[in-house]
């Protein structure tokens, strides 16, 4: 065999191989992609909901104002951070644990229409379940105006709303926890302050009153006056 007609082999192998591996790589997942999703994959609704977290009080203090729970369209001003702590809670362990005692979440996704790559694991441990809660509810929020969007997918219309629905009880349960913690560290930290001033009053009045006493009931008004007279008369 002559040294072209080596080449000429070594390009037709190199380019068989290429269409192979194009095949392997590219046709065969869009291929497999498209059996599943026309053939196989159930279909999936959608319930988007959106929300801020407002502070209600005047300065827009966190610490000075009750947090409440509302449409993008409510009465007050967005709170960024705590917007982000709601966002993080929605994301947690805490929520799918929460959920799973109220609607038993882990039935609800488990449908059963649900295709076999869709559906939940069975059994899954909690970093499983997590990781599957959200792979189907999706939760952004926009940094410029605090809005959390929450986006739940499931097997029929209803299970999405019913599980956008708890999850949105749970946040403005959640939201009204920590209104409350806050009001009653403030309350607390008023009552301590108060009741620091009041023991620096009575410790003042017991040490004046011991030293009235130790000076026959000394009156420094009285003292004071009777300075102010003797002074006067020594300029007369």
């Amino acid at each position: 065999m002559s040294y072209s007609q080596e080449l000429k082999k070594l390009r037709n192998q190199r380019r068989k191989a290429l269409t192979y591996g194009i095949t392997a790589f590219v046709a065969l997942p869009t291929i497999l992609a498209c059996i599943y999703y026309f053939m196989i994959a159930t279909p999936q609704y959608v319930s988007t909901t959106k929300f801020n977290v407002m502070v209600e009080n005047d300065s827009g203090s966190f610490l000075q104002g009750g947090l409440g729970l509302g449409l993008a369209t409510g009465v007050g001003g967005p709170n960024t951070n705590e917007a982000l702590i709601v966002k993080e809670f929605l994301q947690s362990q805490d929520i799918i644990e929460k959920l799973e005692k109220k609607i038993s979440l882990l039935s609800v996704f488990d449908h059963e229409d649900a295709d076999f790559i869709a559906a939940p694991p069975k059994n899954p441990d909690i970093e499983a379940y997590l990781a599957y809660f959200l792979k189907m509810v999706d939760i952004n929020m926009d940094e410029m105006d605090g809005i959390v969007t929450v986006e739940v997918a499931a097997f029929t219309p209803e299970d999405a709303h019913k599980i956008s629905e708890a999850l949105i009880l749970e946040a403005e349960k959640f939201v009204n926890e920590r209104s409350d913690r806050v009001q009653k560290d403030s309350i607390k930290f008023a009552e301590d302050f108060l009741k620091k001033a009041e023991d620096k009053v009575l410790e003042a009045n017991i040490s004046l009153s011991s030293f009235r006493n130790r000076n026959q009931n000394f009156d420094p008004v009285s003292k004071a006056e009777g300075v102010l007279k003797n002074h006067s008369s020594i300029r007369c």
